[in-house]
């Protein structure tokens, strides 16, 4: 009875979830390395090179900052709509309520 009422609902968020927690992780992530309390300087990351490079755009050298920056929001943004993606996919009351949608756009053209 709760596997096939219960189980099967909340197994299609499974995929979605961990898209959106991998985006907040990475932003997480870079923040804390921005803030200073990630992987020190020698590693690569992209929090603490959006850091160090605050005093290069002071100086006119604005593109330290800007590609890492870019490289963040891309990321987060990409992952955000995969799950937005796999959301529309896999859940089938948006499936049921895009496809009455398409057909009411037909009727009323």
């Amino acid at each position: 009875m709760i596997t096939r009422y219960v189980f099967f609902n909340v197994i299609q968020s499974v995929p979605v979830i961990f898209t959106l927690n991998a985006a907040d992780g990475v932003l997480t992530l870079a923040a804390l390395g921005f803030l200073g309390f990630g992987i020190d300087y020698p590693a690569a990351e992209w929090g603490l090179d959006v850091s160090r490079a605050i005093s290069d755009v002071v100086s006119g050298f604005w593109w330290t900052a800007f590609f890492p920056g870019m490289a963040i929001t891309t990321l987060v943004v990409g992952l955000t709509l995969v799950g937005e993606g796999l959301n529309d996919i896999v859940n089938p009351l948006l499936r049921t309520q895009a496809y009455e949608g398409s057909v009411d756009a037909k009727d009323d053209a």
